[in-house]
């Protein structure tokens, strides 16, 4: 029995990028994306398709999609290996699965995001539908050796032809290796189904049992390919310049200065803790707000601003899109509101500012949750790249979610400085798909972008949130300038603004990076390596045992064994803030340079090539 089929109706694309098919994408040449290109036609874009009438229509649909693409397909197939070239095989194959794509990444939106329950339904079906599809297609070894004998004549092609390529790897594999790799990726589908059930009913105590066993089947799988561990399958493929011992010996050394400055914060905080609790030898982690809020109190010059400034949604976006217009020198305007399965959601347009040319579209979705904290997605559904002469316009979509305590008496839904901050690190995402300037969509494509230092650039628009000049033309005027210089250096990192991130918080990344290593690298006890790990760098004690890691998927299934990435990217965007800021305001056309050195060219190279182009720095490893 086959069960390939099973696998991936259950992991999806999880399971493709777990195997390491991502690769680096690249771009055209200066000139590629020029004057002589014309706006895209309507034909090109159709917002009406997210506005779905029936569950038929999807079945109808993706049926559809799927038939002409294993035609197509099969003509490639058909062509004799002296007449392959690379018009009618790399390119010929880079068009259809990039049509395929246009009109099938969009189900996994929908089955995430619809409102209606059929059509959320029919949609999940579509999307495992897909992934068969491409299942199919990249286990085909016929096809695979296809592409092995053709001859890029530019670097472009080549680089094009490496990033299909590497998507073929499972159909080299040995028949008893495939075998074997099956019965273990149905094992890990399953448990990672049954964890995100479990986070969904809220049973969160049987994820920790679920974890050990989730790990272990992780380490056996990568076994099959000459690794040890998980840990060290995926610093192998993470891009990053190292190795598994630098990494793991590294991260205390890199950010020792954050995990010292955490620690005094902790014993700061602490002795704010005696004065109405002498006996008191430690700080948990659900008193570290109220008590930064006391510590603050007594210097009440360095509160500079009341904490729980929140302004109207409409108001932040529209303040949102009028700072990323002018920053990037950009046209963002608003489309009309959709109206369907996924109401309220809005769309806009990005259009050079000069040319008028659109160069994207975007959606925005902002809904609330039941989980007390702010949390983003950025979904892709189209790919830019050139097409007949015509730049073809990438689409993407930002979902926003708040607590329901944001919600005022009104029903108006109010954003909270944490929430905007959210939202500019999904910006970032949707920016790095929206400004690249390449040819091919498989180049150019956010889905397609290399597994690691993918969030260098959403945290660095955090970070110019963060900005005073920035974080108050969006907040407006309930934010008030002050001269922090007169505060004690750990005030200064407490300001109540948020314009300075205190050393607990950049601490507490570094904290999940090392777990993150350990669990992947020998699958100890989480809950007490949690607890010791967390007061071992952040200096203060953990009453919850990790439930909030729990309650969050991406840990442990999204970015596994990777998420030690994230205490990385943020030293490298600070590196590229430095680059763009004083530390006040944004040096002048710091957002031009943003645009040319960052996001034009993020299809052409990774994000590490681009850092050491631009920075002229070598990265911490």
């Amino acid at each position: 029995m086959n069960l390939f089929p099973l696998i991936y109706s259950a992991c999806l694309t999880g399971f493709l990028l777990f195997m390491g098919v991502i690769g680096i994408p690249l771009s055209v040449t200066e000139g590629d994306f020029g004057e002589s290109l014309i706006q895209s036609s309507p034909s090109h874009f159709s917002p009406g398709i997210l506005d779905l009438s029936s569950p038929d229509q999807i079945k109808i649909l993706i049926n559809q999609s799927i038939d002409h693409a294993h035609t197509d397909i099969a003509e490639i197939m058909a062509i004799p290996d002296d007449e392959r070239t690379i018009n009618n095989t790399l390119f010929r194959f880079e068009e259809i699965i990039t049509r395929f794509d246009d009109q099938t990444l969009l189900y996994r939106f929908i089955a995430d995001e619809c409102d209606d329950p059929a059509i959320a339904s029919e949609a999940r079906n579509a999307r495992d539908l897909r992934t068969l599809f491409l299942h199919d297609v990249y286990l085909n070894s016929k096809l695979a050796s296809s592409f092995s004998r053709l001859i890029p004549m530019t670097e472009l092609e080549q680089r094009l032809l490496n990033k299909h390529r590497e998507k073929f790897y499972l159909a080299g594999l040995a028949p008893e290796v495939l075998e074997e790799l099956t019965k273990l990726s149905l094992n890990l589908s399953v448990l990672e189904g049954q964890y995100l059930n479990n986070q969904a009913n809220g049973s969160l105590s049987q994820n920790l049992i679920l974890v050990p066993e989730i790990i272990n089947t992780r380490h056996s799988i990568v076994r099959l390919f000459g690794y040890s561990t998980f840990a060290e399958y995926q610093v192998a493929h993470s891009g990053a310049d190292a190795n598994f011992t630098i990494i793991k010996n590294g991260l205390y050394d890199w950010f020792s200065p954050v995990i010292q400055l955490s620690h005094e914060e902790a014993k700061a905080i602490l002795q704010v803790k005696k004065m109405s609790d002498p006996d008191a030898t430690v700080v948990f982690d659900y008193e570290i707000s109220s008590l930064q809020r006391n510590l603050r109190e007594i210097s009440p010059e360095c509160s500079l601003v009341n904490n729980d400034i929140s302004i109207p949604a409409q108001t932040a976006v529209i303040r949102t899109n009028q700072f990323l217009s002018s920053f990037l020198s950009l046209d963002i305007s608003p489309l009309p509101m959709l109206r369907g399965c996924m109401d309220p959601i809005s769309l806009f347009r990005i259009a050079d500012s000069e040319t008028g040319m659109t160069q994207a579209y975007y959606y925005l979705k902002i809904r609330t949750n039941n989980l007390g904290m702010s949390t983003g997605k950025t979904y892709y559904l189209r790919s830019g790249r050139i097409e007949d002469g015509k730049w073809i316009a990438p689409v993407s979509v930002i979902v926003l979610e708040v607590p329901t305590t944001s919600v005022s008496d009104s029903g108006q839904i109010q954003l909270s400085s944490s929430d905007i901050q959210v939202m500019f690190h999904e910006i970032g995402h949707m920016m790095r798909h929206s400004l690249t300037n390449t040819r091919y969509a498989t180049l150019s494509s956010g889905t397609q972008e290399d597994t690691a230092y993918i969030e260098v650039l959403s945290i660095l628009f955090e970070k110019i949130f963060l900005t005073p000049e920035v974080f108050h033309k969006i907040m407006g005027n309930g934010v008030k300038n002050a001269d922090a210089s007169s505060c004690s250096p750990l005030l200064q990192n407490l300001r109540s603004d948020g314009l300075a991130e205190s050393g607990y918080s950049r601490a507490y990344t570094v904290f999940l990076s090392v777990l993150d290593l350990k669990l992947a690298s020998d699958g100890t006890d989480f809950y007490s390596e949690y607890s010791r790990l967390y007061e071992n760098i952040t200096g203060f004690t953990s009453s919850s045992g990790g439930t909030d890691i729990l309650a969050n998927p991406a840990f442990f299934i999204g970015n596994a064994g990777m998420y030690w990435h994230y205490a990385l990217d943020e030293a490298y965007a600070e590196t590229i803030l430095g680059e763009l800021s004083d530390g006040n305001t944004l040096i002048p056309h710091a957002g031009e340079r943003l645009l040319n050195e960052y996001f034009e060219p993020a299809g052409s190279l990774d994000t590490y090539e681009i850092i050491q182009n631009v920075t002229n720095k070598p990265l911490l490893v």
